[in-house]
């Protein structure tokens, strides 16, 4: 005669033996899932990431130069360059320049306003930059995202200097008929006709939503391969 109370023991056995390693086996694959999941994210955060310190592919407004005249300040202290965009967006600016030890930012600013013209609105700032060369070189800025931008409205780029001496190159005769230089201080009527030596635009990369889309089409790669068959039935 079987021993009833054995049979249920070890049918009690059994079931925790098997829902120990459902539970070990699921697990398992959440962590995978979660694995996975960190991958395409990161995948996203690189990718957006990328385009900083890319050259300017799409260039909108420029004064190519050649510079004909300079001018220098030491920190605290900042110039500008007015321009006009026919792009609905911006997200890299460069200039002329030569330094000594000088901590660089950019401050795009949605107007010409203030004694000066270096008092619009401040609607983007962009990543430091050291200037830190002698002579006249080309020194990029980027901005942290794409900026939206209205065309035909005027904007100022203020190059704030923060710490060390900065060397502005520009030109005369009003080359540049979209914008004009500006220096603290000074009424934007001195320098009617001066600008400084730039390129503005967009980097030549793919755009946000297009990245965003791609991580979530690996995460949710990721998380199929994950899941159980059983679960994957009712998400067909």
């Amino acid at each position: 005669m079987i021993d009833c109370d054995v049979t249920q023991d070890n049918n009690t056995l059994t079931n925790r033996w098997r829902s120990a390693v459902g539970e070990a086996v699921m697990e398992r694959r959440t962590s995978k899932i979660a694995l996975s999941s960190v991958i395409a994210l990161t995948v996203i955060v690189l990718a957006a990431r990328s385009a900083l310190g890319l050259p300017i592919a799409i260039v909108d407004q420029e004064n190519p130069g050649p510079f004909e005249t300079t001018n220098g300040a030491t920190a605290p202290f900042s110039f500008g360059q007015s321009f006009t965009p026919t792009l609905p967006a911006i997200d890299a600016i460069e200039f002329l320049l030569g330094g000594d030890n000088s901590i660089i930012v950019v401050n795009l600013r949605d107007s010409v306003s203030g004694s000066d013209g270096l008092s619009g609105n401040i609607i983007s700032q962009s990543l430091p930059v050291l200037v830190d060369l002698v002579g006249s070189h080309v020194f990029h800025f980027d901005f942290p995202g794409t900026v939206s931008l209205v065309a035909g409205q005027t904007y100022v780029a203020e190059l704030l200097i923060t710490t060390g001496t900065l060397g502005v190159r520009h030109t005369q005769d009003n080359l540049y008929a979209g914008g004009q230089f500006f220096n603290q201080g000074f009424s934007p009527t001195v320098f009617s006709n001066t600008d400084l030596v730039f390129t503005e635009g967009l980097h030549a990369v793919n755009e946000p939503t297009t990245l965003v889309l791609l991580g979530l089409g690996l995460a949710g790669l990721c998380l199929r391969r994950g899941l159980p068959r059983s679960l994957l039935k009712g998400i067909k």
